[in-house]
C-alpha cells in the first residue's frame, strides 16, 4: 500500500493519488554490459631440449715442446685410452721419445725412482715406452735407457704375485700378478726391429708399461 493512501480516504481521492504517483518519474537502474576481461597469459617456460653432453677436451700437448714436460695423474682420460700405433717415426716422435728418456734420467723428486715410462703418461696417446734395461746399475749409461716403438709381447712366463707402484697413482701400492720372464719386440727410433727379454724387475717393468699403452692402470677393474 502506498504511504499516501490513508484509512477513510474516498475512492476518488485514492484514484487521483495513484494516477499522480504513476505520472511521477520512477527511479531507473542503468544496466551496463560488462565485457569479460581477458588477462594476458604468462609467457610459457622454455622447454628444455635434450642435448648431448658436451665432451670436455683433454689438455693437448705439443710433442715438440721440449724436455720440460710433466706427467699425468689419474684420473685422466688419456691414461685409460688404448694408444694408437706409430705409423711413422718422424722428428716429433723422436723428440717425444727423447723427452721420455730425459725424464727417466732426471726424474722429479719421488719416493720411488721410475725405471719405465709410457707415452700416455706424458699426455701422448701413442705406443712408445722408454725403459731402463739395467735399472740396478749405480750409474746409467746412455745405452741403458732406450725407447721402443710399437712394443708387443712375444711371451710371458712364470706368473707370480708382486707389489707395484705407478707414477700416475702416487702414494699407493698394489698386489698384482706378473710374469717373471717376458720377451717383447718392437722398433728402435731408427726403425730397426728388435726383441728384448726381461727377468724379474725388468720383466715387470715391460708388462707395466705395455699395460699403459692399452689404457690399463693398476687400479683398473678386474686387476689383481
Amino acid at each position: 500500500m502506498a504511504d499516501e493512501e490513508k484509512p477513510g480516504m474516498s475512492a476518488t481521492e485514492r484514484f487521483k493519488r495513484r494516477k499522480a504517483a504513476e505520472a511521477s518519474p520512477k527511479p531507473t537502474v542503468a544496466i551496463v554490459k560488462v565485457e569479460p576481461m581477458i588477462l594476458p597469459e604468462p609467457p610459457e617456460e622454455p622447454i628444455a631440449k635434450h642435448t648431448e653432453p658436451v665432451a670436455v677436451s683433454e689438455p693437448k700437448f705439443d710433442i715438440a715442446s721440449g724436455p720440460k714436460r710433466t706427467y699425468l695423474l689419474a684420473p685422466n682420460k688419456i691414461l685409460t685410452t688404448k694408444c694408437k700405433e706409430v705409423d711413422k717415426i718422424d722428428d716429433k716422435i723422436i723428440s717425444l721419445a727423447h723427452d721420455m728418456e730425459d725424464f727417466l734420467k732426471n726424474p722429479p723428486p719421488l719416493e720411488v725412482k721410475p725405471i719405465g715410462f709410457a707415452a700416455p703418461q706424458m699426455g701422448m696417446s701413442v705406443r712408445i715406452i722408454s725403459c731402463m734395461l739395467n735399472p740396478m746399475a749405480i750409474e746409467l749409461a746412455d745405452k741403458d735407457i732406450i725407447s721402443i716403438v710399437n712394443p708387443r709381447f712375444v711371451y710371458i712366463k712364470k706368473v707370480h704375485l708382486v707389489t707395484e707402484t705407478c707414477l700416475s697413482l702416487p702414494g699407493r701400492e698394489y698386489k698384482i700378478k706378473r710374469g717373471k720372464i717376458v720377451k717383447i719386440k718392437g722398433m728402435l727410433l731408427d726403425g730397426t726391429p728388435r726383441t728384448f727379454k726381461g727377468h724379474d724387475i725388468v720383466a715387470q717393468m715391460f708388462q707395466h708399461e705395455l699395460d699403459h699403452l692399452d689404457g690399463i692402470l693398476l687400479n683398473s677393474p678386474g686387476r689383481g
